[in-house]
């Protein structure tokens, strides 16, 4: 039971992948070229580090980066370099995303690093952390304590490679949109409950099943295919003789007015080489029609597979006879290539 119903909404899903197949493409497309440029921040970014000495050292060299850290995390270092610097983002952002301090245990040499876009940018960045750094250092240190720089940063900053390849964010990338594409086609399959088979069809309207017809899409400049080879459209025409109205209804439920004309047309020439005179048919003549009740009927709702259940629903409901009988018939258009192949797979 667990693995049909899986397999049903894998079913439903797929086809919200087919139907929605821009949208799915476009969330494919906004993933893979949207992914590498957060990963990179919009762009490369290079890193340039100053060096800060300890020297002469009271203190013990244990306590050097508990001391460190301490004085470059107290709110002096970030508030000197958005003093002095744009478009560094928010103080409290500045440490450690611009600017961050590396102690090794047991060293006297405190490495001031900084990041931008630019090696020039990067360099400034970290020579500004650096002298604040050394100022509040010299002003908390207490007893034969010292701190000076070492080293300034050189404008010649290394670029920062990304921790993940072009080749990894791209598929990345992929991987989000997909998942973005299938997550946005879930919630309008939601909100649209297609119908997709003839099974559920009969259980949202209570209708029978007359049969399932296949359709080639309509393309500018193509001819519909000949009645006789559309698809199951000759075994309708069978089960309609067998009945034997004299009056058949044909209404949509959707936008298929061209879908319907095109059904009628097939109908009526089918029918017409079965010689049935007596036998008339009508295309959706409204809610307001009245047919004479004396006269059998049968009234038909062109379903197109995967049409709202709403529509159908009210499609179902709208039908002009109400005496007479009442079916679906089931609806799926394909492309011209598919249908042809299927027919060349049948002769084999």
């Amino acid at each position: 039971m667990i693995s049909a119903v899986a397999g049903d909404a894998l079913d439903t899903l797929w086809w919200g992948v087919r139907h929605f197949g821009l949208l799915f493409l476009g969330c494919l497309v906004a993933g893979v070229a949207t992914f590498p440029l957060i990963v990179t921040r919009g762009g490369p970014a290079y890193e340039a580090s100053a060096l800060v000495v300890a020297h002469p050292l009271d203190m013990a060299i244990a306590e050097v980066p508990g001391f460190a850290r301490a004085q470059f995390d107290d709110g002096a270092v970030a508030g000197a370099i958005a003093a002095q610097f744009h478009n560094v983002g928010a103080p409290d952002e500045i440490v450690p995303d611009r600017v961050w301090l590396t102690v090794e245990p047991d060293s006297i040499v405190l490495r001031v690093s900084g990041q931008a876009s630019s090696g020039p940018v990067a360099a400034d960045l970290a020579n500004a952390a650096a002298a604040t750094l050394v100022a509040e250092l010299n002003r908390a240190a207490t007893g034969g304590d010292s701190f000076q720089l070492q080293s300034p940063a050189l404008p010649s900053a290394t670029e920062v490679r990304s921790p993940v390849g072009t080749a990894v964010a791209v598929g990345l990338g992929a991987g989000a949109g997909i998942a973005l594409g299938l997550a946005l086609i879930a919630v309008l399959l939601l909100v649209r409950r297609p119908v997709l088979d003839a099974a559920d069809a009969t259980e949202i309207t209570g209708l029978p099943v007359l049969g399932t017809i296949t359709l080639s899409q309509l393309r500018s400049g193509r001819h519909p295919a000949p009645p006789a080879e559309i698809p199951g459209m000759v075994a309708v025409c069978r089960r309609l003789l067998t009945t034997g109205p004299r009056v058949v209804v044909l209404t949509s439920a959707g936008r298929a007015d061209a879908r319907r004309r095109q059904v009628l047309v097939a109908l009526a020439a089918l029918l017409g080489q079965a010689r049935k005179p007596d036998l008339t048919l009508v295309e959706d003549p409204g809610p307001s029609a009245v047919l004479d009740p004396a006269v059998s009927s049968t009234s038909i709702v062109l379903v197109p597979i995967g049409v709202s259940e709403r529509a159908l629903r009210s499609a179902a409901t709208a039908t002009t006879i109400r005496s007479g009988s009442r079916q679906l018939l089931m609806m799926r258009t394909e492309l011209v290539g598919r249908q042809r192949l299927r027919r060349g797979r049948g002769r084999r």
